[in-house]
């Protein structure tokens, strides 16, 4: 069973070799077994693949995470079509509609918000902000047209971190491992 994230930050060469991943590094090669494989994150512009490589990746159902020269996940690799598994999810999320998102949405909202709560909660932080945060969990509409989920987001961070901080500031390094984070997540 897939288990190990193989994370590559060096200038590396990758090869197969008797459905095994051979990672080249110049003094010395290291073996994996394919099937021990879940996830590549390549966190260097400079590794070598072959295709050959990316063909039997895909046969075993591995996905392969590229980041870019900031160090943020860019492009996601994955088969295409290799389960009917696959096909069946893709497919009933083709045919879901608007309506079943929205309410998907609000469920994320909501416990994103909860769990916002709880870290500000274990913290010993303001009550008068913990309970803003509950009040704006049980205020969450379908599809959260009142997008309470960024108010609770810039009360918590605000909370949290202070507030001078923002997420949209690059010089922060704590927002390049969120960024980070958030990327691998959704890849």
């Amino acid at each position: 069973m897939a288990y190990r994230v193989v994370m590559l930050e060096s200038d590396v060469s990758l090869r197969l070799k008797y459905n095994n991943l051979l990672i080249d590094k110049g003094e010395g090669d290291i073996w994996i077994p394919l099937e021990d494989i879940s996830v590549i994150v390549v966190d260097n512009l400079k590794t070598n693949f072959t295709a050959r490589l990316m063909s039997t990746l895909a046969d075993y159902n591995i996905s392969m995470i590229i980041c870019n020269l900031e160090h943020l996940p860019i492009g996601l690799f994955g088969a295409y079509d290799n389960h009917s598994r696959v096909s069946k999810i893709i497919l009933t999320q083709i045919n879901k509609d608007k309506e079943f998102y929205d309410s998907f949405w609000k469920q994320i909202i909501v416990k994103k918000i909860e769990n916002q709560k709880k870290v500000l909660l274990k913290n010993d932080f303001s009550k008068e902000v913990i309970e803003k945060l509950d009040n704006w969990s049980k205020d969450v509409d379908d599809g959260d047209p009142t997008n309470r989920e960024a108010h609770s987001a810039k009360v918590y961070f605000n909370t949290l971190m202070s507030a001078s901080f923002s997420r949209g500031n690059e010089d922060i390094l704590l927002n390049s491992g969120l960024d980070y984070g958030y990327a691998i997540i959704r890849g």
